[in-house]
């Protein structure tokens, strides 16, 4: 009636080096590009405080300009 059924573990092949290669390499590919993105990300938040300031003191500039006349 009930078949015998093999429970033991199925074998399995140990990685060749190319495939531990392979897969190394894609941790190493994703962190450079989070890398990449988070330079990016900084960089533009960087410049874009540095354009507020510089919108600012011209502003004011104009202001005192008017001021003035």
């Amino acid at each position: 009636m009930m078949a015998e059924m093999d429970f033991s573990s199925p074998e399995i092949a140990e990685f060749t080096v190319m495939e531990n290669v392979l897969h190394y390499e894609l941790f190493f590919e994703a962190i450079f590009q989070l890398t990449c993105v988070s330079a990016i990300i900084i960089s533009i938040s960087k410049s874009y405080k540095t354009d507020n300031k510089e919108e600012r003191l011209s502003l004011q500039i104009l202001r005192m300009t008017r001021v003035q006349d």
